[in-house]
């Protein structure tokens, strides 16, 4: 696996199956962005191994990871930091 990371916050790790194949032959290339509402979630949640899918599915498996919230608290009148 290869994890390229960002200063965004945003990671885009790629998963490339060693399957038999002619070099002429391009394998498909599956993007998982996870859900979550904004609120929860992760490229790397339950059910989501890229090893074992891109083995399955002969694909590259690409995740990205992205920041859920802010990286600091929002003000308001009633704030107490």
């Amino acid at each position: 696996m290869v994890t390229l990371p960002s200063s965004s916050r945003m990671i885009m790790g790629f998963m490339i199956p060693h399957v038999q194949a002619p070099a002429s032959r391009k394998l498909n290339t599956l993007i998982w962005v996870h859900g979550g509402s904004l609120v929860e979630g992760s490229a790397t949640g339950a059910g989501m191994d890229r090893a074992h899918i891109a083995l399955a599915s002969r694909s590259v498996v690409v995740t990205v990871q992205y920041r859920l919230g802010l990286p600091f608290p929002i003000a308001s009148p009633h704030s107490r930091f």
